[in-house]
């Protein structure tokens, strides 16, 4: 049998934690040191890079320098969807053009008394 009750209080509890962990490791990283000892623990600071592709620009790029073998063409999302609401075009043309991906998920909340 699912114990609602106790599944809740540990969500309750996971939060308090989540919340006190990353507040914690805030303070870590503002000690501008790579390396903090506990008794038990050691924190290790890391640095990590992550990298974006700025489309906007490398096109502009692309478009300046008379690469046209890079482009290609591209639907508008937002002028689609602002035809589609606004009634200029059918929406029937582009029945099958959105997949619609669906999930499920399990939230707690406390009953009021």
């Amino acid at each position: 049998m699912i114990d609602i009750d106790k599944l809740g209080e540990l969500d309750t509890q996971a939060k308090a934690i989540k919340t006190l962990l990353e507040k914690g490791k805030e303070e870590i990283k503002a000690q501008d040191k790579s390396e903090l000892e506990g008794k038990t623990y050691v924190a290790k600071v890391q640095i990590r890079q992550s990298n974006k592709f700025n489309a906007e620009k490398a096109l502009k790029v692309a478009k300046e320098n008379d690469l046209q073998f890079l482009i290609k063409e591209a639907i508008d999302e937002d002028k689609l969807n602002d035809a589609l609401i606004s009634g200029e075009i059918d929406a029937g043309l582009f029945d099958g053009c959105v997949t619609t991906k669906e999930t499920k998920a399990v939230t707690f909340k406390r009953k009021k008394k």
